[in-house]
Order: structure tokens, then sequence, then C-alpha cells
């Protein structure tokens, strides 16, 4: 069985996030919770734009990580070289999510979307999907939501219609950009119910 200790992380850290992956397989998850848990990581490091040289230094650590072959320093490092032992993700993945996030914070900006827009693309890809056209807009309309900014998303049923099957994470995030603005969303049963919908019935509206 695999193991899904990334996605109990990824539960524990960021719920509304966990729950975008309640579709995937068991293996999808622990890759896709990865991926999602270096995203919030390294979005930690670019808030601090006051202190760059810091956060660059620490953007190095998680670079450095790639290339050993030491105990890992913590759990989401124990994550990722799982992943990177597995062959699920390589370090010219992550090198690349690294990239987008330097160059974020050379330009001293806290916006975070152009990152989120590759790597939601980079989770279409380990997915499998036929076609990610929609992954960049989904992961901007992510980003600004976390933001607290209003987004336009594609429907359910586009979605679908582009990406195929193992699309069920991305249907989920459009979902919960849309519903960023509702307070204490994570705590009620109709978030889920509306997921379901979303998933099973994939209704047409934009």
């Amino acid at each position: 069985m695999v193991n899904q200790t990334a996605y109990n992380s990824l539960r524990q850290h960021a719920p509304r996030l966990a729950l975008a992956l309640l579709f995937q397989t068991e293996r999808q998850k622990a890759t896709l919770s990865t991926l999602l848990l270096l995203g919030l990581e390294f979005d930690r490091i670019a808030a601090q734009v006051s202190e760059p040289m810091l956060a660059m230094i620490r953007l190095q650590w998680w670079q450095a990580q790639l290339d050993t072959d030491n105990a890992s320093a913590g759990p989401l490092a124990a994550h990722l070289k799982n992943q990177l032992l597995s062959g699920e993700l390589t370090a010219e993945d992550i090198s690349s999510l690294l990239v987008s996030w330097r160059q974020s914070i050379e330009l001293g900006t806290s916006d975070s979307a152009d990152n989120w827009a590759q790597l939601i693309y980079l989770m279409s890809v380990k997915a499998g999907l036929k076609r990610t056209d929609f992954a960049e807009e989904i992961g901007r309309s992510v980003a600004l939501s976390r933001a607290g900014q209003p987004v336009n998303v594609p429907s359910s049923d586009a979605i679908y219609a582009q990406a195929g099957k193992g699309c069920e994470f991305l249907i989920c995030l459009a979902y919960l950009a849309r519903k960023a603005a509702e307070r204490d969303v994570t705590r009620t049963p109709f978030l889920i119910f509306g997921l379901l919908y979303q998933v099973m019935l994939r209704p047409t509206s934009r």
C-alpha cells in the first residue's frame, strides 16, 4: 500500500487543499500532496521578502536536498526524498519550481500566482492528464484565492472535457478557489457535498 504520510501532513497543515485530492489514487495523493506541501513551504520562505538573502539561502537548502543522500531533515524533506527515490518526482521537477520562486524573491514580489500556475501544471503532468491547458489558469486562481482576491475559473464540465480522467483534483481546486471567500467553509460537510457534486455531476455553469 502506498504510504500516505505526505497526504496526512497536507491534511494537517492545509486541510482545504487536501480536500482537492479526495478523488485521486493513493499513489497520486502521495505525489501531489508532496508538491502542494512544497508550494506552501516555498511561499512561506518567499514571504520573507524583507530579507531576500535569507530566503534565497533557505531555497538553496531545498536545492541541496536534491543532491544529497544524507538522512532527510524533517518530514517534508523525507516526503520529497521518498518521491525522488520512487521516480514519481525528479530533481528537474523540483529545480524548475525553485527557479520560479527564486525569481519572485529577486523581483521582491509577494505575488505567487505564476509560481502556483507552474506548480499546478506540474501536478497535472504527474497525474497523467491528456491535456493541461487549464492547469496554469487554475493554479493562478488558487494563489489569488489564498490572497483573498476574486477568481474566475473554468466549469467542472469544461475541465473534465479537456483534461479527462484523473483531473478531479483540478475540478476540486477550481471549486475551492471559488468558495475561498466563505468563512468556516472547511468546517462544514457542505463543502464535501459541493465537491462531490462538482466531480460526479460536473455542472456546466462557469
